[in-house]
């Protein structure tokens, strides 16, 4: 699944195809104000919903409260313009009995105990997506300061954590996301060397 609110998404419609070329999905959506048919053969595959054009804030709200609607299999894959699977042969079924799953934080980064985050490429169960459906999208709390906005990992990995798992839902422990993807140097997985997915978000710009 990839959500782009630009008017050009051809950089997320070319993630998008290069991660369904890697497995086989159940179900693969983009949704996108325009299809830019830079990948054509995407489309064998793909269902393209569209969608108005999006700020950086509608674009996480959509994901918090919209997107679970559209979920029809028990897990969604989330990548971005900057995001991608790099090493296929990494998946473990097992990340399938956890509702989260995202790249690890370095210690202390969201000013919490909490260091499993990073929705710029994630596996999210729908029950969770479901469950964060009913939360406050108006602003967040990172390290200790209240924002106006919102930002779709804080909301869901810190801000309402307890809850969420108060919920019975799981998120994965650090270890393990330290095998699922790579984005900034923690003490598990100093660099990217065989993760499954990989965000790059230091560059290219975020793709709303």
């Amino acid at each position: 699944m990839a959500i782009d609110g630009t008017r050009n998404p051809a950089a997320t419609e070319a993630s998008l195809a290069r991660a369904s070329a890697e497995l086989t999905f159940g179900h693969v959506l983009f949704f996108a104000p325009a299809r830019p048919n830079s990948r054509p053969e995407l489309y064998e595959r793909c269902e393209w919903i569209e969608i108005p054009p999006k700020s950086l804030k509608q674009y996480n709200q959509f994901c918090l409260t919209e997107l679970h609607v559209h979920i029809r299999t028990t897990h969604c894959l989330t990548v971005q313009s900057d995001s991608y699977i790099v090493n296929a042969a990494a998946w473990d079924d097992e990340w399938l009995q956890y509702d989260y799953i995202g790249a690890p934080w370095p210690p202390g980064h969201s000013g919490t105990e909490y260091r499993v985050g990073n929705s710029g490429f994630c596996l999210r169960s729908r029950k969770l997506l479901q469950a964060t459906s009913t939360l406050p999208t108006d602003s967040y709390v990172w390290r200790g300061k209240l924002k106006q906005g919102c930002r779709d990992d804080v909301i869901t990995c810190v801000m309402y954590r307890q809850h969420l798992e108060s919920l019975g839902l799981r998120f994965a422990p650090v270890s393990v996301a330290a095998r699922f993807a790579f984005e900034n140097p923690t003490p598990e997985a100093p660099a990217l060397n065989g993760q499954f997915g990989v965000h790059e978000y230091r560059r290219r710009s975020h793709p709303v």
